[in-house]
């Protein structure tokens, strides 16, 4: 079996199949891994299967495929509805187009620095890059102003 040191980084417990017939377990999310561009390479490919399953470019070299509901948004909307939290109340942070869900649930909606443009394109907001820990940089903010008002 080859090297798949992405996939044990990322997926540590996976098994190489050669036909969907091996798997025995119902599939939740396939995760497509392009070394180069999976929005380029893979996604060309997949796209026609959106209106079915959710396809989405989730990173530089990843595009997943998943159920329609199986998404960031649909999660965020779920607690909101079951905690009675409002748009107004919800703080999110994105960087790639499986965020993009998830963001049109919040008013406080973040893109990283180093976001995919439809990421910014939806955010309300924008903060620094993932490598500048920009989501810390906005949670220091938000407790500084929270322990100054008291």
């Amino acid at each position: 079996m080859p090297n798949y040191g992405y996939s044990i980084e990322f997926y540590p417990n996976f098994k190489q199949v050669n036909t969907t017939d091996e798997i025995g377990e119902e599939i939740i999310k396939i995760a497509l891994y392009h070394r180069t561009c999976s929005e380029s390479y893979l996604y060309p490919h997949f796209k026609d299967l959106d209106d079915s399953y959710g396809v989405k470019v989730s990173g530089k070299n990843w595009v997943d495929i998943s159920d329609n509901l199986a998404n960031k948004g649909h999660a965020i909307k779920m607690l909101q509805d079951s905690y009675n939290i409002l748009p107004e109340e919800t703080l999110v942070f994105g960087d790639y187009n499986n965020d993009l869900d998830m963001l049109k649930q919040a008013k406080y909606s973040f893109a990283m620095e180093n976001a995919h443009e439809n990421v910014k394109h939806i955010a309300n907001y924008q903060t620094k890059s993932n490598d500048e820990f920009g989501v810390e940089f906005i949670l220091e903010q938000l407790i500084t102003a929270k322990t100054n008002s008291n």
